[in-house]
């Protein structure tokens, strides 16, 4: 490489320089192409998720069913109630949405 240099900056050139020369971009280019595959290898491809069902799980449906059939029962609420307590109950079914 100092030779080269040493040759083109006194202006010799000749063959040995010219093919010194073609080793050295041969060897460059080389060098690039494999920084290059380098590269490409470690990059890690993606993939797009593939929608998955939204199901609930079966205890999750009996619990919400049973939680119906409860809040059912408590909104009959007997005329026997105290007015304090029905208005207390109406209140809770309020606030709760009804749910």
């Amino acid at each position: 490489m100092d030779e080269t240099e040493t040759d083109l900056v006194n202006k010799r050139v000749n063959p040995n320089l010219i093919k010194r020369q073609e080793e050295i971009v041969t060897r460059l280019l080389e060098s690039e192409k494999a920084l290059r595959q380098q590269e490409e290898d470690n990059q890690r491809k993606s993939e797009t998720a593939k929608p998955q069902p939204k199901t609930p799980p079966a205890a999750f449906e009996q619990y919400v069913k049973e939680k119906q059939r409860q809040t059912e029962l408590l909104r009959t609420v007997p005329p026997s109630f105290a007015p304090f307590y029905k208005r207390e109950a109406d209140n809770y079914f309020r606030k709760t949405g009804g749910k």
